[in-house]
């Protein structure tokens, strides 16, 4: 018994089950309506084609007289006119392939529905295989998974629609990829995102499902048909998995292509600002002495400027813009590395407070380094000095690195001898337990304990 259903009307397979011995069902829906059921033993398996069109298998074995035969129940849910387009992966061309009937031939989407093709499998059923069936009623079940495993796989296997999507994703029209992309992304999502959900639940549904709950034992050939059916369909989830995967990958760098093509052209109204302005600080000076060469030479002789000094300060202008012309750029790298260094100098100015308190000239020399390289270079100098360990650090202490093997820091002579010295102060342990002045005052103690030749000849 087939019967095939309009989503529209909104039956729920439950209400088949009011006819038969499913009291739990019963309660959960009325537990004080009493409702005329045969007494039988049903048991159902779900099988999903598509979040819009679903089969509930029902098997049901009257229990009088008891150990009677099964009668399988299939209802296909599927909405009408429905349109393939997107949920259907553009049309695909997918066939049932049969050997015995040239009917079933026909592409998914045609006017042929689904129950009509598991219908025309049925009438292609040879004596043997109607008599199997008859004895075990999960040839059905297989029968109609199978087909909709047939259908399913070749649409989850092209690639066309994805390659069309990557495409678009990918184009440089930014009218589509602000007004087109969500909505084109959302939709794929959600096509996706059905295939890879009916395929769980259908999957889950035939591994819950107990091959010998129909009768004593399910024969061996069916056994190994049905594992195969389950085998397939893990294979297409995995398939769905992998194209929901790709989706993902292209929607994400759709979004950061998107977004660069946005700052490209942030980029280029900054460039058509600043060609303009230097276009404005050109003609600028020009029109003004332009301005100075369309006076009257009469009138500008009768004053007090005379055609000399005209030219002259006109020559003078042009000079001096076209060397501001060369220079500015100049100044603005040299402005913008000064501004570099002294944030690297910001970052470690607790540790040249510090250091100014060991060692004033030491501590200047780092901070005229700093000032004239780069935070790159800087850093690693005071690391391997031992400085930034011990003071920013608060370790204990270490070795200067630049006074052994380990140096990697290349230094000219001139920084060479005023590097070197400090190196010679941070390599002893403690140092930084020490100031300039009490080393000072050390040094003056030893200078004046020290016996001086008048002392010696006394």
């Amino acid at each position: 018994m087939l019967d095939s259903i309009g989503l529209h009307y909104d039956v729920d397979p439950v209400f088949y089950w009011h006819h038969f011995d499913t009291s739990k069902v019963q309660n959960t829906k009325d537990p004080q309506k009493k409702t005329a059921f045969l007494p039988s033993k049903a048991i159902s398996l779900e099988l999903s084609h598509l979040a819009y069109e679903h089969a509930s298998i029902m098997f049901v074995r009257s229990t009088e007289p008891a150990d009677g035969p099964y009668t399988t129940l299939i209802l296909l849910r599927h909405p009408r006119r429905c349109e393939a387009s997107l949920l259907e992966f553009e049309r695909p061309s997918c066939r049932i392939e049969t050997s015995t009937a040239d009917n079933l031939k026909r592409p998914i989407g045609s006017e042929q529905n689904l129950a009509r093709r598991f219908i025309a499998i049925l009438k292609s059923w040879d004596a043997s295989k109607v008599e199997e069936a008859n004895h075990s009623p999960l040839s059905f079940a297989y029968a109609l998974a199978e087909l909709l495993c047939a259908e399913r796989m070749p649409r989850l296997r092209e690639t066309g629609p994805l390659d069309r999507f990557r495409s678009e994703a990918f184009r440089g029209d930014r009218d589509f990829l602000r007004y087109s992309f969500e909505f084109e992304a959302n939709l794929w999502d959600f096509a996706l995102k059905m295939h890879r959900d009916s395929l769980e639940r259908t999957l889950q549904s035939l591994r819950n499902f107990q091959l010998d709950a129909t009768d004593g034992g399910s024969p061996d050939i069916l056994v190994s048909l049905y594992k195969a059916v389950i085998l397939d369909y893990e294979t297409g989830l995995k398939i769905a998995n992998d194209n929901l995967q790709a989706f993902y990958t292209i929607e994400s760098r759709g979004i950061s292509h998107r977004a660069t093509v946005d700052a490209l052209g942030v980029a280029e109204q900054s460039e058509s600002v600043g060609q303009l302005t230097f276009l404005a600080f050109l003609f600028i000076p020009l029109s003004f002495v332009a301005s100075l060469f369309g006076m009257n030479l009469q009138t500008l002789n009768s004053g007090s400027a005379s055609i000399k000094s005209f030219i002259t300060a006109s020559i003078g202008t042009m000079i001096t813009v076209v060397a501001l012309l060369f220079v500015a750029p100049l100044l603005s790298r040299f402005a913008h590395a000064l501004r570099r260094n002294l944030d690297g100098l910001r970052f470690r100015r607790r540790v040249l407070r510090k250091m100014a308190i060991i060692t004033p000239i030491g501590a200047f020399w780092l901070f005229l380094y700093g000032l004239t390289h780069d935070p790159e270079l800087f850093a690693p100098l005071v690391k391997e000095l031992g400085i930034w360990v011990v003071l920013g650090l608060h370790e204990d202490w270490e070795e200067p690195e630049i006074i052994t093997s380990r140096r990697t820091m290349p230094l000219s002579t001139f920084w060479e001898k005023r590097i070197i010295p400090i190196a010679e102060i941070t390599k002893h342990r403690g140092w930084h337990e020490t100031t300039f002045w009490q080393r000072w005052r050390d040094r003056r103690a030893l200078t004046q304990a020290a016996p001086g030749p008048h002392r010696a000849n006394e």
